[in-house]
């Protein structure tokens, strides 16, 4: 009986410092642009200019890094599916998307040169419906 007392007395020690910590890291959370630092005396309009000029400065990475990814692939090994981008569209998202679109280029090629999703997946050694789902996703 000793036993099971001192073992929840430990648990609800490790849950109680568990809680403390993970409350005291919420609160040191810090935003991008916090409204309390250095940008106390400023005004509204020099604010929002700010914000973009770094709008702007991510976009323009997102363009230099689609262009230095374009020149470090290989000649041969480029996908046939045009991706685009806007200024609505997220960063991350053609990111991932440019990911998902090398890691399959062999389906996505095979798919090209006319071949079922039986076959590509039998070639591979892949499930169809991987086969199948990357398909749908690349159209």
């Amino acid at each position: 009986m000793g036993l099971n007392i001192s073992v929840i007395i430990l648990g609800g020690i490790i849950v109680s410092v568990a809680l403390f910590l993970f409350i005291r890291e919420q609160r040191s959370t810090v935003d991008e642009f916090p409204d309390t630092l250095p940008f106390q005396g400023a005004n509204q309009q020099e604010l929002l200019h700010l914000r973009r000029e770094v709008k702007e400065l991510k976009d323009g990475l997102a363009e230099v890094t689609a262009l230095l990814q374009d020149l470090t692939r290989e000649p041969g090994a480029e996908v046939a599916v045009a991706v685009t981008t806007t200024a609505d569209e997220p960063f991350d998202q053609l990111l991932n998307y440019n990911r998902f679109a090398k890691k399959n280029q062999r389906i996505i090629e095979m798919y090209q040169s006319g071949k079922s999703p039986e076959d590509i997946a039998r070639n591979l050694g892949k499930s169809i419906r991987e086969v199948e789902m990357v398909i749908k996703l690349i159209k």
